[in-house]
């Protein structure tokens, strides 16, 4: 006779099937996002905007979840001029990108916000897990998560869509790995 779980164990086992749903619900949201941007007829409203407060409000709301995981944010706006692009998809990028962060990353993370060479930038570097296996030429394929894992959490395709958001925009966004730091550049235009 099978025995019936304990009220312990059936609490464990919904909470099992709830994340899994979510995490379900998330990579349907990302495949259609990405199904989207990826349509040549789909154009993004352009306006005129300051970016910094952007990623000063995308950046305080992973702030917590970073610390929770022993990442130290550091955030240095040291200028902001007018570019053209969408708020809501810029937000989304940041938001990527500091999600790679908590995947990824380990003790710091920066985010650097200036003018260079007379160019809008935000760099943003951050220590990666010495475990993590990134490679540099494919940080921004689409699917790849840089885990070897068959229980990866990531859809891989974070990066992917930023790319293709900024350039959609007009601006430019690279990444090198360079002495145990992912660096990740973005050029206004």
């Amino acid at each position: 006779m099978e025995k019936e779980p304990g009220k312990e164990e059936s609490i464990k086992y919904i909470n099992i099937i709830k994340n899994k749903s979510e995490t379900i619900q998330k990579l349907v949201e990302d495949f259609y996002e990405v199904s989207l941007i990826e349509d040549k007829n789909y154009e993004l409203e352009l306006e005129k905007f300051l970016p910094a407060y952007i990623i000063e409000d995308t950046a305080m709301s992973y702030y917590n979840e970073l610390e929770d995981n022993g990442i130290k944010l550091d955030l240095i706006i040291e200028e902001d001029m007018e570019i053209l692009g969408n708020q809501n998809a810029l937000a989304r990028v940041y938001s990527n990108l500091l999600s790679n962060i908590k995947k990824h990353g380990c003790e710091y993370a920066t985010i650097h916000h200036s003018i260079q060479n007379h160019q809008l930038t935000t760099t943003i570097t951050n220590k990666i897990k010495p475990q993590a296996t990134l490679e540099e030429d494919r940080l921004f394929e689409k699917f790849y998560t840089g885990e070897k894992s068959r229980h990866q959490t990531s859809s891989g395709i974070g990066m992917y869509s930023s790319k293709i958001m900024l350039e959609k925009m007009n601006h430019k966004i690279t990444a090198k790995i360079h002495k145990g730091n992912m660096i990740i550049t973005i050029i206004y235009n």
